[in-house]
């Protein structure tokens, strides 16, 4: 199947030297159905007459941009996606940044093999998460970029304890405090 025989081109150009790609992922090819539903009510249109032509191949192509525009592969260092319909965006995520992932999947999707993939990531304070829609195979997918290079974790993860914060106890940072928190001096009022 065409969705399957794309050998992501676009990402084996930006690989650092010495890193291999370990996972290719692949959109679901019901990823986009209602843009083949729609080429095919208007092929079928063909029949009552001709200028159905045009709009049936104009949503078929829509249909199968996504295929061709989509490359996701896991590395030996990261997991690398290029995503997009008609604003395609490329990204990388460091095994560092991911925090957890999330699968959803309905009961049709589990039978057919896709599902959505959810990664939270975390940079520093700040946290956001990407959405892989009607991704092929989602369990391997999770699977492939849990297993990324454990050399690229900050040493002091590597099987440490996390260090406890050097930040001052106030109530926002209570939980990693090792004191209990002293309500903050009145302020001075001017007479």
């Amino acid at each position: 199947m065409f969705w399957h025989t794309r050998n992501v081109p676009n990402i084996r150009r930006i690989l650092a030297e010495g890193e291999e790609i370990t996972y290719i992922g692949h959109r679901h090819p019901l990823y986009g159905w209602e843009w083949a539903l729609a080429a095919f009510a208007c092929g079928a249109a063909v029949m009552v007459h001709w200028y159905f032509v045009v709009p049936a191949v104009l949503c078929f192509a829509i249909y199968l941009l996504p295929f061709y525009l989509f490359e996701a592969a896991v590395t030996t260092h990261r997991f690398i996606v290029r995503k997009g319909r008609f604003h395609v965006a490329t990204e990388e995520i460091l095994p560092i940044h991911l925090d957890h992932w999330d699968i959803g999947q309905n009961i049709l999707l589990h039978m057919l093999g896709g599902g959505h993939v959810t990664l939270f990531l975390r940079y520093g304070m700040a946290s956001r998460t990407t959405h892989l829609k009607w991704m092929c195979h989602p369990l391997d997918l999770v699977g492939a970029i849990e297993k990324l290079s454990p050399d690229m974790a900050p040493k002091e993860t590597k099987g440490e304890p996390p260090k406890p914060s050097k930040l001052p106890a106030t109530v926002e940072n209570q939980a990693h405090a090792d004191k209990p928190v002293k309500p903050a001096p009145p302020a001075n009022k001017a007479a």
